[in-house]
Protein backbone atom coordinates (compact mmCIF):
# COMPACT_ATOMS: atom_id res chain seq x y z
CA UNK A 1 0.00 0.00 0.00
CA UNK A 2 1.48 3.51 -1.13
CA UNK A 3 1.18 6.43 0.70
CA UNK A 4 2.69 9.94 1.31
CA UNK A 5 5.32 10.90 3.65
CA UNK A 6 5.06 14.44 5.23
CA UNK A 7 8.29 16.33 3.97
CA UNK A 8 10.75 17.93 6.85
CA UNK A 9 9.86 21.31 7.42
CA UNK A 10 12.36 23.53 7.92
CA UNK A 11 14.06 23.00 11.64
CA UNK A 12 12.23 19.85 12.65
CA UNK A 13 14.42 17.93 14.60
CA UNK A 14 14.85 13.69 13.96
CA UNK A 15 11.91 12.43 15.40
CA UNK A 16 10.04 14.29 13.13
CA UNK A 17 12.40 14.04 9.72
CA UNK A 18 12.48 10.40 9.06
CA UNK A 19 15.65 10.81 7.14
CA UNK A 20 17.66 12.40 10.15
CA UNK A 21 17.95 8.87 11.11
CA UNK A 22 19.44 7.57 7.80
CA UNK A 23 22.92 7.77 7.84
CA UNK A 24 23.28 7.80 3.85
CA UNK A 25 21.24 11.53 4.36
CA UNK A 26 22.39 12.30 7.69
CA UNK A 27 23.75 15.35 6.34
CA UNK A 28 21.96 16.66 3.82
CA UNK A 29 19.69 19.96 4.16
CA UNK A 30 16.14 20.56 5.09
CA UNK A 31 15.69 21.09 1.36
CA UNK A 32 17.23 18.16 0.28
CA UNK A 33 15.20 15.88 2.60
CA UNK A 34 11.66 17.61 1.63
CA UNK A 35 12.80 16.90 -2.47
CA UNK A 36 13.78 13.05 -1.40
CA UNK A 37 10.72 12.69 0.45
CA UNK A 38 8.56 14.19 -2.55
CA UNK A 39 9.91 11.93 -4.98
CA UNK A 40 10.04 8.69 -2.98
CA UNK A 41 7.03 7.05 -2.52
CA UNK A 42 6.20 5.57 1.39
CA UNK A 43 4.87 1.56 1.35
CA UNK A 44 3.65 -0.18 3.47
CA UNK A 45 5.04 -3.90 4.49
CA UNK A 46 3.55 -6.68 6.96
CA UNK A 47 5.33 -9.56 8.58
CA UNK A 48 6.29 -12.12 5.47
CA UNK A 49 6.70 -9.43 2.63
CA UNK A 50 9.48 -9.94 0.29
CA UNK A 51 11.29 -7.11 -1.22
CA UNK A 52 13.85 -8.86 -3.48
CA UNK A 53 14.91 -12.44 -4.18
CA UNK A 54 19.02 -12.86 -4.39
CA UNK A 55 19.77 -12.54 -8.15
CA UNK A 56 17.34 -10.27 -8.79
CA UNK A 57 17.67 -6.98 -10.73
CA UNK A 58 16.80 -3.58 -8.97
CA UNK A 59 16.67 -0.45 -9.40
CA UNK A 60 15.08 1.05 -5.75
CA UNK A 61 16.70 1.98 -3.18
CA UNK A 62 14.40 0.78 0.30
CA UNK A 63 14.81 3.19 3.07
CA UNK A 64 13.09 1.83 6.13
CA UNK A 65 11.33 4.23 8.33
CA UNK A 66 9.69 1.21 10.45
CA UNK A 67 9.47 -2.29 11.11
CA UNK A 68 11.84 -4.71 10.69
CA UNK A 69 13.71 -6.33 7.30
CA UNK A 70 15.67 -9.75 7.53
CA UNK A 71 18.77 -9.94 4.73
CA UNK A 72 19.64 -13.23 4.18
CA UNK A 73 21.26 -15.63 1.35
CA UNK A 74 19.43 -17.46 -0.23
CA UNK A 75 19.89 -21.59 0.91
CA UNK A 76 22.20 -23.51 -1.26
CA UNK A 77 21.53 -27.40 -2.07
CA UNK A 78 21.54 -29.01 1.77
CA UNK A 79 22.82 -25.94 3.60
CA UNK A 80 19.96 -23.36 4.94
CA UNK A 81 19.84 -19.62 4.24
CA UNK A 82 23.15 -17.82 5.02
CA UNK A 83 22.19 -15.16 7.91
CA UNK A 84 23.12 -11.30 7.23
CA UNK A 85 21.59 -9.50 9.48
CA UNK A 86 18.19 -7.06 10.25
CA UNK A 87 17.30 -3.75 8.88
CA UNK A 88 15.37 -1.44 11.15
CA UNK A 89 14.07 1.65 11.31
CA UNK A 90 17.08 4.38 9.65
CA UNK A 91 18.61 1.41 7.71
CA UNK A 92 18.69 0.78 3.51
CA UNK A 93 18.89 -2.02 1.45
CA UNK A 94 18.98 -2.54 -1.95
CA UNK A 95 22.33 -0.03 -2.44
CA UNK A 96 24.11 -2.21 -4.62
CA UNK A 97 21.57 -2.71 -7.57
CA UNK A 98 20.55 1.47 -7.24
CA UNK A 99 24.33 2.40 -7.85
CA UNK A 100 25.33 0.14 -10.10
CA UNK A 101 22.84 -2.07 -11.76
CA UNK A 102 24.00 -5.11 -9.70
CA UNK A 103 21.90 -7.97 -8.70
CA UNK A 104 20.31 -8.83 -5.23
CA UNK A 105 23.28 -10.12 -3.01
CA UNK A 106 20.46 -11.43 -0.87
CA UNK A 107 17.12 -12.19 0.04
CA UNK A 108 15.13 -9.31 2.20
CA UNK A 109 12.38 -10.05 3.64
CA UNK A 110 10.08 -8.50 6.38
CA UNK A 111 9.80 -10.15 9.79
CA UNK A 112 7.86 -7.09 11.66
CA UNK A 113 5.54 -5.17 9.61
CA UNK A 114 6.34 -1.55 9.17
CA UNK A 115 6.96 1.45 6.27
CA UNK A 116 9.66 1.98 3.89
CA UNK A 117 10.59 5.21 1.67
CA UNK A 118 11.77 3.56 -1.84
CA UNK A 119 13.46 5.72 -4.28
CA UNK A 120 13.47 5.01 -7.85
CA UNK A 121 17.20 5.75 -9.63
CA UNK A 122 15.85 7.36 -12.72
CA UNK A 123 13.78 10.24 -9.81
CA UNK A 124 17.11 10.45 -7.92
CA UNK A 125 19.32 11.12 -10.64
CA UNK A 126 16.94 14.38 -11.80
CA UNK A 127 17.20 15.22 -8.20
CA UNK A 128 21.57 15.38 -8.63
CA UNK A 129 20.84 16.84 -12.15
CA UNK A 130 19.27 19.59 -10.01
CA UNK A 131 20.71 19.69 -6.88
CA UNK A 132 24.44 18.18 -7.35
CA UNK A 133 24.73 18.70 -3.43
CA UNK A 134 22.49 15.34 -3.36
CA UNK A 135 25.63 13.09 -4.72
CA UNK A 136 27.90 14.45 -2.22
CA UNK A 137 25.65 14.11 0.63
CA UNK A 138 25.35 10.20 -0.15
CA UNK A 139 29.10 10.05 -0.75
CA UNK A 140 29.89 11.26 2.52
CA UNK A 141 27.26 8.65 3.79
CA UNK A 142 28.32 5.94 2.19
CA UNK A 143 32.00 7.17 3.49
CA UNK A 144 30.62 7.40 6.74
CA UNK A 145 28.98 3.75 6.72
CA UNK A 146 32.06 1.69 5.33
CA UNK A 147 34.23 3.62 8.32
CA UNK A 148 31.92 2.17 10.81
CA UNK A 149 32.13 -1.00 9.50
CA UNK A 150 36.01 -1.15 9.41
CA UNK A 151 36.54 0.04 12.22
CA UNK A 152 33.44 -2.45 14.10
CA UNK A 153 35.55 -4.89 12.42
CA UNK A 154 38.64 -4.32 13.62
CA UNK A 155 37.36 -4.10 17.12
CA UNK A 156 35.77 -7.54 17.07
CA UNK A 157 38.96 -9.32 16.29
CA UNK A 158 40.27 -8.57 19.34
CA UNK A 159 37.08 -10.11 21.43
CA UNK A 160 36.75 -13.28 23.35
CA UNK A 161 33.38 -15.48 22.23
CA UNK A 162 31.55 -13.68 24.71
CA UNK A 163 32.66 -10.08 23.83
CA UNK A 164 31.36 -11.03 19.82
CA UNK A 165 28.32 -12.24 20.88
CA UNK A 166 27.53 -9.33 23.23
CA UNK A 167 29.12 -7.23 20.57
CA UNK A 168 26.58 -8.77 17.79
CA UNK A 169 23.40 -8.19 19.94
CA UNK A 170 23.84 -5.01 20.88
CA UNK A 171 24.45 -4.04 17.51
CA UNK A 172 21.27 -5.75 15.84
CA UNK A 173 19.33 -4.67 19.06
CA UNK A 174 20.20 -1.13 18.50
CA UNK A 175 18.21 -1.83 15.25
CA UNK A 176 14.62 -2.76 16.63
CA UNK A 177 12.82 -0.81 17.44
CA UNK A 178 11.59 -1.24 21.31
CA UNK A 179 8.56 -2.28 22.59
CA UNK A 180 6.13 -1.40 24.65
CA UNK A 181 8.17 -3.10 27.74
CA UNK A 182 11.37 -1.47 26.68
CA UNK A 183 12.65 -4.58 24.76
CA UNK A 184 14.34 -5.46 21.62
CA UNK A 185 13.00 -8.68 20.13
CA UNK A 186 15.08 -10.62 17.83
CA UNK A 187 12.70 -12.84 16.14
CA UNK A 188 13.73 -16.25 14.62
CA UNK A 189 17.18 -15.41 15.17
CA UNK A 190 19.03 -19.42 15.55
CA UNK A 191 21.95 -19.87 17.33
CA UNK A 192 23.15 -21.26 14.07
CA UNK A 193 23.29 -17.93 12.53
CA UNK A 194 24.54 -16.19 15.34
CA UNK A 195 27.67 -18.32 15.13
CA UNK A 196 28.18 -17.74 11.18
CA UNK A 197 28.23 -13.76 12.34
CA UNK A 198 30.68 -13.96 15.24
CA UNK A 199 32.72 -17.42 13.54
CA UNK A 200 32.38 -19.74 16.46
CA UNK A 201 30.17 -22.76 16.86
CA UNK A 202 26.34 -23.30 17.49
CA UNK A 203 27.49 -24.74 20.97
CA UNK A 204 29.61 -21.79 22.36
CA UNK A 205 26.64 -19.54 21.32
CA UNK A 206 24.25 -22.04 22.88
CA UNK A 207 26.85 -21.61 26.40
CA UNK A 208 27.20 -18.04 26.52
CA UNK A 209 23.53 -17.56 25.81
CA UNK A 210 22.91 -19.80 28.53
CA UNK A 211 25.07 -17.64 30.84
CA UNK A 212 23.32 -13.48 29.26
CA UNK A 213 20.07 -15.40 30.48
CA UNK A 214 21.32 -16.22 33.93
CA UNK A 215 22.98 -12.54 34.03
CA UNK A 216 19.11 -11.18 32.77
CA UNK A 217 20.65 -9.81 30.05
CA UNK A 218 18.44 -11.50 27.50
CA UNK A 219 15.85 -14.34 27.52
CA UNK A 220 13.87 -16.33 24.63
CA UNK A 221 10.06 -16.26 24.20
CA UNK A 222 10.01 -19.01 21.85
CA UNK A 223 11.86 -18.95 18.69
CA UNK A 224 12.31 -14.95 19.32
CA UNK A 225 15.57 -13.48 21.52
CA UNK A 226 14.66 -10.54 23.79
CA UNK A 227 17.32 -7.94 24.61
CA UNK A 228 16.77 -6.36 28.04
CA UNK A 229 20.11 -4.58 28.76
CA UNK A 230 22.02 -2.72 25.82
CA UNK A 231 24.12 -1.35 28.20
CA UNK A 232 25.49 -4.61 29.52
CA UNK A 233 26.28 -6.13 26.53
CA UNK A 234 28.18 -2.70 25.69
CA UNK A 235 30.15 -3.33 28.80
CA UNK A 236 30.81 -6.86 27.73
CA UNK A 237 32.11 -6.02 24.47
CA UNK A 238 34.65 -3.55 25.68
CA UNK A 239 31.95 -0.90 24.93
CA UNK A 240 30.77 2.44 26.84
Amino acid sequence: MQTKVRPAATGQNAAEDPLRRVPLFAEMDDAGHQALLEIGKCETFSPGDVFCREGDRLSKLFIILSGTVRIQRAAKDSEPPAYVGDRGAGDYFGIEGFLDDAPAAADAQATAGGEVLVLEREELKRAVAQKPDFAWSVLRGLARRLHDATEQSRRHRNLDVMGRLAAFLGDTAERMVPDANGERRLANLTDDQIAVQIHTSRESVNRKISRLKEMRIVRRDGRTLIVLNIPRLRALSGGE
